[in-house]
């Protein structure tokens, strides 16, 4: 069954209203253009803005004001270039980036929603089952624990990509290469931390289509996949070459790697969360820390039912 426009637009307004719901307690819908916590969410608003600024004034873009007159400042954070875009005509229009960043704030994760609305949607064919999985997916503790790093909610490509990428491999065209193509590199052009999630995303999925759908002109699929590469390389290299020369002290990257804790154990502030650090139990991450990476126990638990259900399904 394929769904209709109205249903499109239903969903996706649904997603927002959800959005709203959801972040209300990160976001001051009564001050909506002048109230922004503190912490990460300070930096991204200021590298929207600055984006918005090289775009309409032709300055570098990593040459950016912060550290000045250090060059290449930009590229002591994540550039995302790709929402500095999408975000510059609030910019032009009100050069307020907290009114900018509120929106991108609300919108990111109201998109991935929807997108993984449509992913579930075309799978199942089961529209109450495919709102689970968008809320699922757009709203998980993960998502509102990071509300403030957009470049990690807005990830609606990672969905969209995954379906279109099993469509161009069930039909091999160039048309079918762009329909993956176009959200993948706009994903790389959000963050670098979904570019990697994609690209190990996609490299996962090509191997099991390898193995499980294998039929058709390989040499054809080959070419396109090699030619979409070459191309979304020649995209992505201008904005990745600043960061090539950069170095971070190895205490630090494994301070703030991510351990099973990470993925399984809730954080600190949450009931469970307590309960163990009251019992010196599994040292549970910080609320709002990098390595706080646990999805919720709703998704946890609709993921080990759907593997159960799958395999079940398999063997009968």
């Amino acid at each position: 069954m394929t769904l209709s426009p109205w249903m499109h637009v239903s969903v996706a307004i649904a997603m927002l209203a959800g959005a709203m719901v959801m972040l209300s307690p990160f976001t001051n819908l009564s001050a909506f253009g002048s109230a922004l916590h503190s912490g990460d969410g300070r930096v991204q608003a200021w590298v929207l803005a600055w984006v918005g600024h090289a775009v309409s004034t032709g300055r570098s873009l990593f040459d950016a004001n912060m550290f000045y007159p250090a060059r290449q400042a930009l590229a002591h954070t994540d550039h995302m270039a790709a929402l500095g875009v999408i975000g510059a005509p609030i910019w032009w229009a009100t050069g307020n980036a907290i009114l900018e960043f509120n929106l991108l704030q609300l919108t990111g994760p109201a998109l991935s929603a929807y997108a993984m609305f449509v992913l579930a949607h075309a799978w199942t064919q089961d529209t109450p089952a495919s709102l689970v999985a968008g809320l699922a997916y757009g709203f998980s503790t993960f998502t509102l624990l990071h509300n403030a790093h957009l470049n990690l909610t807005w990830n609606a490509g990672l969905p969209l990509s995954l379906l279109a990428f099993e469509r161009w491999w069930s039909s091999p065209t160039w048309a079918n290469v762009a329909r993956w193509w176009i959200p993948a590199v706009f994903t790389a052009l959000v963050s670098w931390y979904l570019a990697l999630l994609l690209a190990l995303l996609l490299g996962t999925w090509a191997m099991w289509l390898q193995a499980t759908r294998h039929r058709g002109d390989a040499t054809t699929r080959a070419v396109q996949l090699l030619a979409s590469g070459l191309f979304a390389v020649a995209v992505l290299l201008p904005l990745m070459t600043p960061y090539l020369g950069r170095s971070s002290e190895g205490g630090e990257a494994a301070a703030l790697s991510a351990d099973w804790r990470s993925f399984l154990v809730p954080s600190e502030h949450t009931i469970v969360g307590r309960w163990l650090v009251g019992n010196n139990l599994a040292g549970p991450q910080g609320i709002w820390g990098e390595r706080t990476l646990f999805l919720g126990w709703g998704v946890v638990t609709l993921a080990i039912v759907g593997v159960i259900a799958g395999l079940s399904r398999r063997a009968n």
